[in-house]
């Protein structure tokens, strides 16, 4: 039985490399959208690696989740949205409010995006030790 199939906790380390944001980007039709879904807990260098990885490729990243993940004091889901294109926060934002009835989720315009991601590493297909970033509570093992 893989460790996939197990429900491991780390994502499969070739599919958050650059090269992979870069075969992504090479298919985009202009104006198009990149995203991502990933999940990390505090100290989240797992999820900032991620970011700073697309960062390194496309143009426009912003960020979609809640002030606390964003802010690294509890862990969860984190939204990647990249663009070489300006991404429209205001349509975004509109969008986000008309799905979570919540009102909590917020989107991280680039300039909070990178100080998310600062003296993160760019992870490549070289270099991704993804299992060595990621965080997982306790709980859940």
């Amino acid at each position: 039985m893989s460790a996939s199939s197990k429900g491991a906790h780390s994502p499969p380390r070739h599919l958050t490399t650059r090269e992979v944001a870069q075969d992504a980007q090479r298919v985009l039709r202009p104006g198009g959208l990149y995203t991502m879904n990933i999940v990390d807990f505090p100290p989240s260098d797992f999820v900032t690696s991620a970011v700073r990885t697309v960062q390194s490729v496309f143009r426009h990243v912003v960020l979609i989740s809640y002030d606390e993940v964003i802010g690294k004091t509890t862990g969860g889901n984190v939204i990647v949205v990249a663009s070489d294109t300006p991404i429209n926060l205001g349509d975004l934002r509109a969008s986000l409010q008309a799905r979570d009835p919540s009102g909590l989720l917020t989107v991280a315009d680039e300039q909070r995006t990178a100080r998310f991601t600062e003296c993160a590493t760019v992870l490549t297909d070289d270099f991704a030790p993804v299992d060595q970033l990621i965080t997982v509570p306790l709980r859940y093992w």
